[in-house]
């Protein structure tokens, strides 16, 4: 069993893409929910909202994820899926730093229902590359090791974000959260890029690469 993991694990990290798709989801997963975590906060004290309005905020923003997943067979139909990822990273670093900026509950709603809406498509988009850079005989270590790290990310940035905004206050955390989106579309995004093109267009039939195979450098 431990050598079927650590199978998992040197395959990922010696796929260019796989490694990047990890790194991003990771890093995603670490900021939307460490900045989720702190948004009852921030509604209801620094902007001054109820419990009800609260509630309403979350369903208006689980209904963006909803529509994203609804129009990303066209959206992706059009973009490519590296495209759509940064694109959804930069969008959501401009937004938050907007939010932040502007501290009014309207402002928050358009951020959040915006954000689950990229994030359904960003969603889509990377567990779609991830189906294509798999060979299905290690699919199931693969996954392990990449929803180890995605799930080990989410209660580490909630924690993070709870010490940061002890130290500074709720707007920001929202900045951080941009900061973090910024970085992840300006650091990983060029590698995801050309990795993603090394794999050929969407919809064509791509040999997986065998172990090693597809190191960086």
């Amino acid at each position: 069993m431990r050598e079927r993991i650590l199978e998992g694990v040197r395959y990922v990290r010696d796929h260019r893409m796989l490694r990047t798709l990890v790194a991003v989801s990771s890093g995603y997963n670490f900021l939307a929910l460490g900045l989720e975590a702190m948004a009852v906060l921030y509604i209801t004290g620094t902007l001054g909202g109820s419990e009800r309005q609260y509630g309403l905020v979350l369903t208006l923003a689980a209904c963006g994820g909803v529509a994203g997943g609804l129009v990303a067979e066209r959206v992706f139909g059009r973009f490519a899926h590296g495209r759509v990822i940064v694109a959804v990273l930069a969008t959501s670093a401009v937004l938050a730093f907007a939010a932040a900026a502007i501290e009014t509950l309207w402002a928050w709603v358009i951020f959040d229902v915006a954000l689950f809406f990229g994030s359904a498509l960003a969603s889509i988009g990377a567990q779609t590359l991830r189906q294509r850079a798999m060979p299905e005989q290690l699919a199931g270590r693969i996954m392990s090791v990449y929803l180890l790290c995605i799930f080990g990310a989410g209660p580490l940035g909630a924690t993070t974000f709870g010490v940061l905004a002890r130290l500074t206050s709720l707007p920001w955390v929202i900045v951080a959260f941009g900061v973090g989106c910024l970085a992840l579309a300006t650091g990983f995004g060029p590698t995801l890029l050309r990795s993603v093109g090394s794999l050929g267009s969407v919809g064509t039939e791509v040999a997986a690469p065998a172990p090693g195979a597809d190191s960086a450098g």
